[in-house]
């Protein structure tokens, strides 16, 4: 037998993904007509819950039994058998990285309280009923024509540049996912992100202080009102800065902002870092440093998801350094249903073994993959965006940096996020007052500064019912939600968002004169 020539290796990848997504389909609709009554187990969790993680193993077992059909002959010279035995073998890979979450995510939930779950479980099927009813046609084959163009290219002598473009990038990403992990598509190494010129001006603790400088600044111009961005300590911040074009950072400098950003070093094994270190002194003397270098008073902050939390407590704290206040997607509370709620249920994400099993930090792939498993439509919607549009530049050229960021994990401070989870999703201490920095309790009605609080409308990691709370929990006379459409990521690096961008640096740039001119 001789080997498939790569048009014929595709046109059998493409085949069998696509027999891959059937199942994946049937597996959703037979999850969806359980309908979502809650039918409590003796003992165990709630029996629709079951049948969504028996659904789910299915689906994977299915997937690897379609997966000994690929396997691709012995060729003369092997010029095609490496990449065939990397195609199947990474596709493999993939199903047990998802298979084992799952697997892991029912046998924890088994053994958890069936109340608890079956409070969350209205919520948690809602959110799926949504996701899934649309599942078929975004699995719906796409760029067929163009696709099948491209297999015919090349099994000739001169297929084009776009055609060997195709294969190229698909041999690179096999290679990829056997040399740094399944949910991988791309080398970290060979992306290109953060463009934006920048210093490093003050560090403390945990926290590196960043300044930012537009490009068409040689020095910083004197007189920029200053914004302090916070980010979260789940992945890397420069999702705020990702390619030319797709940057707030960026936009908010050519508005005319001095933009500074906090940026969290990702956590050692025996890391000690607290809450209260983070907010005082380490945010305080960089708030500190902020206005020696700028000459202010008082600076703008604008903290995204966690970031967000963490510039509401300091706010409370320090209400006389904060000129003004913008949230992004910031969760104060509890929406108290729904996948988020089951993510740091105790049950599923039991914190304090974790963090004693890995010397003081919550390593970040376990947060990563647990997300998979709870979603992992969204791992089979990547994929099918993946392999339909390697062909495509303009789209490769922000799929790459955002996979790239989407699996650039960092190991998070353990102590810290376990009382993120405790204070607000768990005991909502913060929304009662009873959160404590060194022993003081934080009163989040004590922040004064005009609120800006931008809401995703699409958004399931902080959802609307939780995250349109933020301005009726605070002090601020002025204080108003803005409701933006799309989801949790896309709304800080979409230039489509940019009116939201534009909310920001108006409110930051308004507040600063108002006060220059009282």
């Amino acid at each position: 037998m001789t080997s498939p020539r790569p048009d014929e290796l595709l046109e059998a990848f493409w085949s069998q993904t696509a027999s891959l997504w059937d199942i994946q389909v049937k597996s959703w609709q037979q999850f969806l007509e359980a309908g979502q009554g809650v039918t409590q187990q003796q003992g165990g969790m709630p029996e629709p819950m079951q049948q969504w993680l028996q659904a789910q193993q299915q689906a994977w077992q299915q997937w690897g039994d379609a997966l000994n059909q690929f396997n691709a002959a012995p060729t003369p010279g092997a010029t095609q058998e490496p990449l065939a035995d990397a195609v199947a073998s990474n596709l493999r890979s993939a199903l047990e990285v998802l298979s084992q979450a799952t697997e892991n995510m029912a046998s924890r939930l088994e053994a958890a309280d069936p109340q608890a779950l079956a409070a969350i479980w209205s919520g948690l099927a809602a959110e799926y009923q949504r996701d899934l009813a649309g599942m078929p046609d975004k699995l719906r084959p796409a760029r067929s024509e163009e696709l099948q163009g491209i297999a015919q290219e090349l099994s000739g002598t001169s297929p084009s540049p776009q055609a060997r473009r195709y294969l190229e990038r698909f041999v690179e990403t096999m290679r990829v996912k056997a040399t740094q992990g399944a949910e991988h598509y791309v080398d970290p190494e060979q992306v290109q992100v953060a463009p934006t010129p920048r210093e490093l001006v003050f560090e403390t603790g945990s926290l590196q202080l960043y300044r930012y400088r537009a490009t068409t600044d040689a020095e910083h111009t004197p007189g920029r009102p200053p914004v302090l961005l916070i980010y979260s300590i789940i992945n890397r911040p420069w999702i705020l800065d990702l390619i030319p074009g797709f940057s707030i950072i960026a936009h908010l400098l050519e508005r005319g902002l001095d933009v500074y950003l906090a940026e969290w070093k990702p956590a050692e094994p025996g890391c000690t870092d607290t809450l209260d270190d983070f907010i005082d002194p380490w945010l305080h003397d960089a708030m500190g440093c902020i206005q020696d270098l700028s000459g202010r008073e008082r600076v703008g902050l604008f903290g995204y998801c966690i970031g967000g939390t963490l510039a509401a407590i300091y706010a409370a704290r320090h209400p006389e350094c904060v000129q003004s206040l913008v949230t992004l997607t910031t969760p104060l509370v509890s929406s108290g249903s729904g996948v988020l709620e089951l993510l740091v249920n105790p049950a599923l994400f039991p914190m304090d073994k974790i963090i004693a099993d890995n010397e003081g930090v919550v390593p970040g792939k376990v947060v990563r993959h647990s997300i998979m498993a709870i979603k992992p439509y969204l791992e089979v919607l990547k994929w099918k965006a993946y392999y339909e549009n390697l062909h495509d530049d303009r789209m490769m050229a922000l799929f790459e940096p955002i996979d790239r960021w989407a699996n650039d994990n960092p190991d998070l401070p353990g102590r810290v996020f376990e009382s993120f989870v405790r204070e607000i999703y768990q005991d909502d201490r913060l929304a009662k007052g009873e959160t404590l920095i060194h022993g003081t309790p934080i009163d989040l009605k004590a922040i004064r500064a005009p609120l800006l609080n931008l809401v995703a409308d699409e958004d399931w990691i902080v959802p609307i019912a939780a995250a349109e709370r933020v301005p009726e929990l605070v002090g601020s006379e002025i204080a108003r939600n803005e409701i933006i459409p799309g989801p949790h990521v896309g709304i800080i690096m979409d230039p489509r968002t940019r009116p939201a961008w534009d909310l920001i640096a108006d409110h930051v740039i308004d507040h600063a004169l108002r006060h220059a001119a009282s």
